[in-house]
């Protein structure tokens, strides 16, 4: 099938998507829009980059080998049923890079693609583009209900940071995760706002987890600890702390015990095994990290993913963008930081920034302790993004002291200096 065919296979049913967010964005519904045209010229323009431009990396791999295993399955000498064994982690007789770990998984989606959309990376890019972005539409919809004086800032801060945008557009484990974490996390805030757990939700939930502990196991770490205290302070007493924050965790440690490789002490060495695969392959952009142990590594990790490269660091064209990028970012949150009582305030009194600071911190610890490269430290941090811009969209509101959409107070009960409850 050639590009044109496959990409008109994609782009059709991607249509069905402009009225969805009519309904759902209102105001915002040409800012979600024009969202969604970049997100399909980002994959586009991924393919050039890695294709045209490089010549190599992960993405090319993972679609060289899709195709041969959709070459085999069309051939008749790999079957289909040994193609999902991969994708699931099961014993199978196929020889596949990372077989039965999420390198093998990425393959074998990879090929399943590759069978629907035959060797067209333009429209393998962009069918998970356009996934990742239906993912976050589903997580901004759930957000909005929780600050809807925010929306416009929620729809910039889930569809329009350039790294979300970019990372979510192409056959890497990133770009996977993404759509099954924002599928996940928009069922999630819908539980807790609705402070019960709801079948469908968490039905769909464990959709998305599924997803993710397949491609980026280690992000099932801060979404479960986010929700146990989103859930924690959402309650109205801690005996009442949602049933929720239960379901998460009692789920995340049912399964590492079917999964060992997805049990927390399996996270913390793959950590172990990434920092030492980047030592092993420096490159240009791979940094050093001082010796002195976890109370060195744990502030420089954080500080590394939440605000690197800084620009005097930058080598390439890739990392001035990322620069720029993380130059407004830290700009939002030192200027919030100034008024470190509202901060904390309102951690307490909002379940939803409470919840989106532990994941971003969760997070950044363990992206910090695993990566040693400033080159693919964005690529790496590109799940972490919409959770971080709902913290930005909370801070940038309490640095303004004006009515914060952490509210939901009627105008008369509001104060400069208290940030209210959620609703």
């Amino acid at each position: 099938m050639n590009d044109v065919v496959a990409m008109f296979f994609v782009l059709l049913p991607t249509l069905a998507l402009v009225p969805i967010i009519g309904r759902i964005a209102g105001r915002e519904a040409s800012l979600i829009t024009g969202a969604l045209a970049l997100q399909v010229l980002a994959a586009i323009i991924h393919v050039l980059i890695v294709r045209e431009y490089y010549g190599y990396g992960d993405m090319l791999g993972y679609w060289r080998s899709g195709v041969r295993l959709a070459q085999g399955v069309e051939g008749g000498y790999v079957r289909l049923t040994d193609v999902i064994s991969v994708i699931l982690q099961l014993d199978n007789p196929l020889l596949v890079t990372g077989n039965g770990r999420t390198t093998g998984s990425v393959h074998g989606i990879s090929a399943l693609l590759c069978i629907v959309l035959g060797d067209s990376l333009y429209a393998i890019c962009t069918l998970i583009a356009v996934a990742g972005f239906a993912g976050r539409l589903w997580m901004f919809d759930a957000l909005r209900r929780v600050w809807p004086s925010a929306s416009r800032s929620l729809a910039i801060a889930v569809f329009l940071l350039p790294s979300t945008i970019f990372w979510s557009a192409a056959l890497l484990k990133e770009g996977i995760a993404i759509p099954g974490l924002a599928l996940a996390s928009g069922a999630l805030v819908r539980m807790l706002h609705a402070r019960r757990p709801l079948p469908l939700m968490m039905v769909l939930m464990g959709a998305g987890i599924v997803v993710v502990g397949l491609t980026k196991p280690y992000l099932l770490v801060p979404l479960a600890l986010s929700a146990a205290v989103g859930a924690f302070i959402r309650s109205e007493s801690t005996l009442s702390s949602v049933p929720v924050a239960v379901l998460v965790v009692v789920g995340l440690v049912g399964l590492g015990v079917l999964f060992p490789r997805y049990a927390l002490g399996s996270v913390v060495e793959s950590a172990e095994e990434l920092r030492s695969l980047g030592v092993s392959h420096a490159g240009s952009s791979t940094f050093s990290v001082p010796s002195g142990g976890l109370p060195i590594l744990l502030p420089l990790g954080v500080a590394t993913a939440l605000f690197r490269p800084l620009f005097f660091e930058v080598r390439s064209v890739m990392l001035l963008l990322s620069a720029a990028e993380m130059s407004v970012v830290a700009w939002f949150v030192l200027r919030a930081m100034r008024h470190p009582r509202s901060v904390w305030r309102g951690m307490r009194q909002s379940w939803l920034f409470a919840s989106s600071v532990t994941f971003v911190l969760v997070f950044s610890v363990a992206l910090g302790l695993s990566t040693t490269n400033l080159g693919t430290l964005a690529r790496y941090r590109a799940p972490m993004m919409s959770h971080y811009g709902v913290v930005l969209v909370g801070l940038a509101a309490m640095a303004q002291r004006r009515r914060s959409p952490l509210q939901a107070r009627a105008p008369r009960e509001y104060s400069p200096k208290a940030v209210g409850r959620d609703s």
